[in-house]
């Protein structure tokens, strides 16, 4: 996929960034596992992905969305006092171990 998609939606406030996906997913008649394949395969399906997934990733569903990135990093823990209540120091999405 190397265009926007077909239908973009806004994540509802609150909405965490697994279930933004499904509901994207849907709206354009495609399986979540689809989307997630377009957004490079499994950088976005191991918990790290959710919790704050790497900018590549966020980047390629800006792309995808027409969002931006600091939207979508919204739909993350991430988004939330630094990272807390988790302690994100050290993560790197590219890396699922750390």
């Amino acid at each position: 996929m190397s265009s926007r998609l077909p239908v973009t939606l806004a994540p509802h406030p609150g909405q965490a960034l697994d279930c933004y996906l499904e509901h994207l997913a849907a709206a354009n008649g495609m399986t979540a596992a689809a989307l997630t394949t377009a957004l490079g395969g499994r950088a976005v399906t191991p918990v790290v992905g959710l919790l704050a997934p790497s900018r590549l990733v966020t980047r390629r569903l800006a792309d995808l969305t027409g969002l931006a990135p600091a939207h979508l990093r919204a739909t993350t823990i991430a988004a939330y006092a630094g990272g807390r209540p988790l302690d994100l120091t050290g993560l790197d999405p590219a890396r699922p171990a750390t």
